[in-house]
C-alpha cells in the first residue's frame, strides 16, 4: 500500500505514481482495486531463493523510489481498511 510517512494515512496516488515510474520498474507494478495499492510482480524464477531475491529487489526499488517523492510503501496479510 502507498502511504504518506507525514500520519501513516493511506496515499490514494497510485494514478500519479504508475505513469510516473522508470520503465524498468513500471514492468513489475500494476494498479489494484484501490487508488492507495500497488501490486509488485516479479519474472519467472527457478528457485523460491530466486523469486525472494527479484521481489526483494522491486520493493528496494520502489521504497527509494517512492521515498524521492515523499510516500512511502508497506505490506498487510489484509486489506488496510478492514474493519474487524
Amino acid at each position: 500500500m502507498l502511504l504518506d510517512p507525514a500520519d501513516w494515512s493511506l496515499a490514494q496516488e497510485i494514478d500519479a505514481v504508475l505513469p510516473a515510474l522508470p520503465p524498468d520498474l513500471a514492468s513489475h507494478l500494476t494498479a489494484e482495486t484501490h487508488g492507495a495499492v500497488i501490486e509488485l510482480t516479479s519474472d519467472p524464477h527457478a528457485t523460491v531463493p530466486a523469486a525472494v531475491g527479484g521481489l526483494a529487489g522491486v520493493r528496494a526499488r520502489l521504497h527509494d523510489w517512492l521515498g524521492d517523492r515523499g510516500l512511502r510503501a508497506a505490506a498487510a496479510g489484509t486489506h488496510p481498511s478492514t474493519v474487524w
